[in-house]
């Protein structure tokens, strides 16, 4: 049973707190009696449909049902330089669009800091298009661009906004702290996560505006930093037939939704996307939740959805160094032992591709068998030769040719076959050993072609290290069309004509040379160029898109190659096709033709990059040079410092100098106190102590002092004796004389301070009679 849009509102009347808004609908008033509101009963197939359908009509009385295209909001929040654009666009906007919706893009997402360097833009694409615009006016140029390339994709409408990287003020109802106990407010997830409700409760806002009275049938929330591994196909008629139903990962515990991805019906996505204004207010029902995905699952069961949970294939992601993506496990958070990683993409343990794929490239291992294999900077200079050679956003086709020392001879005749047959799409030549650049710079015949060296920073096979650097081109996305040719390869006919013909992302070049397999587009993974039983090991020509199904079959067989030595790239590939399922592949014609032998795989060496070491050896050659000059250095400066206008005086030194020092002792003042507080110092006990110290030294002192006397002659013995003699007679005469006189001195000093008392008390009288007159003269003055 199904209800009618009034009976489905009078149901949600306790649930306007979480942000339900009434919408009318004149087609539920046919269910309305005298006696209240009845349900509308019936098969959900049959009349959700056509009640949606009327709505749309084209006047209120139509009698025929008027078709309209389903149609679904992508909301994605998040931070501009964060965000992931090619799998977005192809695996969620073109999926939806090939399958019948009508798509609309709106993003909300936090506009990068002035200042900000291309650099830190986590996908190779958007970093490219940041340097295309200056500080001033890029934000809303690049999302115009950005909205350009998704209409390409088939988008009916994109809408941005850009948001201040400001911090969420906690509102003044302090009832907020009982929602999401476990994440502190201030912390970074805690910010992020209010931050991330506020860009939902704003785009759905945007929704609103943008549907008017004809509502969309689905909307789906994601992350600017999710990256969809597979299509994701929406079922329209699921959420047209029950507007509370909700399609969540199926990664789920007892009491979270995984809030990364999310798809949701209108009335569904009323109540979840409430989730910033029911923080603010401070429900109550939200009250005891610890996790935001705890929000979520409370706000689902408190509204009634229907909650059904469905792969999704997203993840978060980030673009590292090695410009690879690596996926986070915290996407998903599986904690519990009875998780496992499979059930996010609702596959089994024994056959997982997308858990496999996860594993292999996360975040939290960083293989280095993939990670670390090239140096970042040759990357870097990789991507920025890429880009300068598709001339930036126009993404011009080029030709990738990867060539060993051993391989220059061959890689000659292959570009100039490509020159001779028409070919106007521009190359780039990486040799993976020193010397390969210079030798096809001495060749004639060449010229043009751009062309560095790329070593590893490991040891690695030959044939491994030759699909990295295809891997890093492909994965970039700097450009949409890109031909990887082998050095055996010899075009004979126009490689433009040959792509024009089909409309495939993937292609190869086929292992048959007949005439029926050359008009034939389709065929089967066994007819690959470089598949198992073929006479090469490797792929003569492959040409690849822009799109999400390229990396994953570029990744997948990277792992199957580190995983065994004794797998090819053919292997590998054909391998990555079966595995992935999904990948839509075709084959060049037969213009082209390889020489028998196979490529050679040896194991090459880890080098340091082409210039590091030349530019240690100029550095140390440079200090050795100039270390004989060193001592004139110090004059010369002193005579620059004298001669320049307003240099600083030896006055101005010293001062700096002294307010340095007495911040100093004022540092060393603190710390002393804090552990004078520490240990509970006493200032004044320690003081009597070494006083008490002192006096006992001197006692010991004056007990243990002996007199040392000189051993002299008889004579000048007898005159010492004489002298101390006549001293100590000396003194003990006076002691009896002041003895004696002792009395004496007591009674003159006596009257001596009788007289002074005398002279003290005579004055203050005199004082106290001048006084007396003053003030009667002054009380005469005033009776006058």
């Amino acid at each position: 049973m199904v209800l009618s849009k009034v009976a489905a509102a009078t149901l949600a009347l306790p649930l306007a707190a979480l942000g339900l808004h009434a919408r009318s609908d004149p087609v539920a008033q046919l269910a309305q009696t005298d006696g209240g509101l009845t349900a509308v009963q019936g098969e959900a197939s049959e009349w959700w449909p056509k009640l949606r359908r009327a709505r749309h009509a084209s006047g209120p009385y139509a009698e025929e049902e008027a078709e309209s295209q389903s149609r679904m909001a992508v909301l994605v929040s998040g931070a501009l330089e964060s965000l992931i654009l090619t799998p977005l666009l192809s695996n969620v906007v073109r999926a939806n669009v090939r399958n019948g919706l009508q798509v609309d893009l709106f993003f909300s997402l936090v506009a990068p800091v002035k200042g900000m360097k291309p650099s830190v833009a986590s996908d190779p694409k958007i970093a490219n298009l940041l340097r295309n615009f200056d500080e001033v006016s890029y934000h809303g140029k690049l999302m115009d661009l950005v909205c350009d390339l998704a209409k390409r994709q088939g988008a009916t409408h994109c809408v941005w906004d850009l948001e201040r990287n400001d911090a969420v003020r906690a509102p003044k109802n302090s009832t907020y702290r009982k929602i999401m106990t476990q994440v502190p407010l201030m912390s970074d997830t805690g910010l992020e996560t209010i931050a991330n409700w506020r860009s939902h409760s704003a785009l759905l806002g945007r929704v609103r505006d943008m549907e008017g009275d004809d509502e969309y049938d689905a909307v789906m929330v994601t992350r600017a930093n999710g990256y969809w591994m597979a299509p994701r196909v929406v079922s329209i008629e699921d959420f047209q037939a029950d507007p509370l139903h909700l399609s969540t990962m199926p990664c789920l515990d007892e009491t979270g939704i995984n809030d990364n991805a999310a798809i949701m019906g209108r009335e569904a996505a009323d109540i979840m996307l409430g989730a910033f204004e029911a923080w603010q207010q401070g429900d109550v029902h939200l009250h005891g939740t610890r996790t935001a995905e705890e929000v979520w699952f409370r706000m689902a069961s408190h509204g009634g959805l229907n909650i059904v949970p469905e792969p999704m294939y997203a993840a978060q992601a980030l673009y590292t160094a090695s410009g690879l993506p690596c996926f986070q496990e915290s996407t998903f958070n599986v904690n519990s032992e009875q998780q496992r990683l499979e059930q996010c993409f609702a596959e089994s343990a024994g056959e997982a591709p997308m858990a496999s794929l996860f594993s292999a490239f996360s975040c939290e291992t960083m293989d280095p068998n993939f990670f670390d294999l090239l140096w970042p900077q040759q990357v870097s200079r990789l991507h920025q030769v890429i880009a300068d050679i598709t001339n930036r956003n126009e993404s011009n086709a080029i030709v990738l040719a990867v060539i060993d020392h051993d391989e220059v001879e061959l890689a000659v005749k292959m570009l100039t076959s490509l020159q001779e047959a028409g070919g106007d799409a521009k190359s780039v030549v990486v040799g993976t050993s020193a010397g390969v650049c210079k030798a096809l710079a001495n060749t004639a015949g060449v010229a043009g072609h751009k062309c560095f060296v790329v070593v590893p920073a490991q040891d690695v096979r030959l044939s491994v290290f030759k699909h990295a650097i295809l891997t890093t081109v492909a994965v970039a996305g700097l450009s949409d069309k890109i031909v990887y040719a082998s050095p055996r390869a010899t075009f004979a006919s126009s490689l433009a004509s040959q792509l024009a013909a089909s409309d495939k992302r993937i292609l190869f070049g086929k292992s048959t040379a007949s005439a029926k397999g050359c008009i034939a587009e389709a065929g089967s993974v066994g007819e690959i160029d470089g598949c198992p039983g073929c006479k090469t090991d490797a792929p003569g020509v492959l040409y690849l898109s822009d799109a999400p199904e390229v990396t994953d079959m570029l990744l997948r067989a990277w792992q199957e190659m580190a995983e065994s030595k004794s797998v090819s790239q053919g292997e590998a590939l054909a391998s990555a096709l079966v595995a992935s399922g999904y990948s839509d592949f075709g084959f060049l014609s037969c213009g082209m033709r390889l020489s028998e032998e196979p490529e050679s795989d040896r194991v090459v060496e880890a080098d340091s990059p082409p210039g590091v070491t030349e530019q240690i050896a100029r550095e140390v050659r440079k200090a050795s040079e100039s270390t004989w000059v060193d001592r004139f250095r110090a004059e010369a400066s002193k005579e620059r410092r004298a001669k320049k206008d307003g240099a600083v005086t030896e006055r101005q030194r010293q001062q700096a100098w002294q307010t340095m020092a007495d911040e100093w002792k004022e540092t060393w003042a603190k710390r002393v106190a804090d552990l004078q507080e520490a240990n509970n110092y006493n200032a004044t006990e320690v003081a009597e102590e070494r006083r008490k110290r002192r006096m006992e030294q001197r006692k010991a002192k004056k007990a243990t002092h002996k007199k040392h006397v000189r051993y002299l002659p008889p004579d000048e013995a007898a005159k010492v004796k004489a002298r101390e003699d006549k001293w100590e007679a000396d003194v003990a005469k006076q002691k009896a004389d002041d003895a004696e006189k002792a009395e004496a001195r007591k009674e003159a000093f006596r009257r001596q301070v009788e007289e002074a008392q005398k002279i003290i008390e005579n004055r203050r009288k005199e004082k106290q009679q001048r006084a007396a007159e003053d003030q009667a003269a002054d009380d005469e003055l005033s009776a006058a």
